[in-house]
């Protein structure tokens, strides 16, 4: 992230709301950085730039030198995973939601990625196992549990980058810290951002932290 400012965009009849992120930010492959902040900080808004919802305003997101914004779209979110706060589930089988979009997975990429998220246990308790339908939204499963499998999918994708955005707020203390434990050992696969309100936050040594802020206008 090279000087990275962005004003939102409101109604068109409405003054537009400028937000000043000014985001200076080198990161290796392989690093972990943590993006901590209170609610409204800005956390948020810099996972929207760096999924491609939004554009800068004035400076630049790149990977590897290129720009994001030159970046064929289905490759860049081919390599570039995210789990959000609220993951959307379908109504298909926990399997079908896993390798939704992955015809290449097979099933022991799949039941390895739910080994990773911790999910693999409690989906196998379940009746129908890896076939059980989790609803519309995801209605037939907990908090913790969409969680989970929303991980297992980012993880079956086998990306470079992955974001995790209040991912795991649902989870108990347990499989936070099992999943934070295997993304560690995963760390030279890829290039993991955590964004979270806690300041507690588990990475290695070598993370980078970014306390987040963001200036109304």
């Amino acid at each position: 992230m090279n000087s990275v400012n962005f004003a939102y965009p409101s109604r068109p009849t409405e003054e537009v709301l400028k937000v000043s992120v000014n985001v200076n930010l080198k990161v290796k492959s392989g690093e972990t950085v943590a993006f901590v902040g209170a609610s409204g900080a800005g956390k948020s808004t810099i996972v929207s730039l760096m999924q491609q919802f939004y554009t800068p305003s004035s400076g630049s997101i790149t990977i590897d030198g290129v720009s994001i914004q030159d970046i064929e779209h289905e490759y860049y979110h081919k390599k570039v995973s995210m789990v959000a706060q609220e993951p959307v589930l379908y109504d298909c089988s926990i399997r079908e939601n896993i390798l939704y979009g992955c015809d290449w997975a097979t099933e022991e990429d799949m039941t390895t990625a739910a080994k990773m998220a911790n999910a693999h246990d409690f989906i196998m308790q379940l009746d129908k196992g890896y076939k059980t339908k989790c609803g519309e939204w995801g209605a037939k499963l907990s908090g913790g549990q969409k969680q989970r499998i929303a991980i297992a999918r980012a993880l079956v994708r086998k990306p470079t980058v992955l974001i995790l955005d209040e991912a795991t707020s649902s989870l108990d203390s347990h499989s936070e810290n099992a999943i934070q434990e295997t993304l560690k050992r995963q760390a030279h696969k890829m290039t993991l951002f955590s964004i979270s309100s806690c300041i507690i936050v588990q990475c290695s040594e070598d993370s980078k932290y970014l306390q987040t802020s963001l200036w109304f206008r």
